[in-house]
């Protein structure tokens, strides 16, 4: 007898390596979101113009399936604990970096979706309000529920705090992968 829960695993596997890089949208004309891209999903993203790549996942980098033309960089981030001091030095690989770059975490929802508001009000100046609407709409996929913490760091980080961190000449570089 066939089990059917492996084969619908498979089956699901196989189907989401045929898609496109999950949960992508275009923030601006220098930045992208995502979920994981695979081997091949980085190929087309480097076709559409990415350069760059900020992974911000705590035990994953993109050394194997991103091959060595892309500029990669790593900040590991964990969903459930917003530091100040993560989000200052991803935001400090977006303004210098000189490619179109795609940010990522494993969903492209949560760790992807703080950094990305974080940019849209230190970096666009968009309020509050509207950077967590990004956040939490439906498209994006944010687990609100698992990760209320992201939204209350929203709500209360300084960002003026943050512009100026984010902004302060630095000694050194960004962030490559090692």
């Amino acid at each position: 007898m066939i089990r059917k829960a492996p084969i619908a695993l498979a089956v699901a596997l196989l189907l989401a390596s045929c898609a496109g890089t999950p949960n992508l949208h275009r923030v601006d004309e220098k930045v992208w979101r995502s979920g994981q891209p695979g081997r091949s999903h980085f190929r087309d993203l480097q076709k559409e113009g990415i350069g760059e790549v900020l992974c911000l996942r705590r035990w994953h980098s993109d050394k194997e399936e991103a091959g060595k033309s892309l500029k990669l960089h790593h900040v590991r981030m964990r969903a459930g604990e917003i530091r100040d001091e993560d989000i200052v030095e991803a935001l400090r690989i977006m303004v210098s970096a000189e490619k179109p770059l795609l940010v990522h975490c494993f969903h492209g929802a949560d760790r992807t979706g703080v950094v990305i508001a974080m940019y849209r009000m230190v970096v666009q100046d968009w309020s509050r309000e509207r950077a967590i609407a990004e956040l939490t709409d439906e498209a994006h996929g944010h687990h609100a529920k698992v990760f209320p913490n992201i939204r209350e760091y929203l709500e209360t980080v300084d960002v003026a705090r943050i512009r100026r961190e984010v902004y302060r000449p630095q000694t050194g570089s960004s962030n490559p992968v090692r």
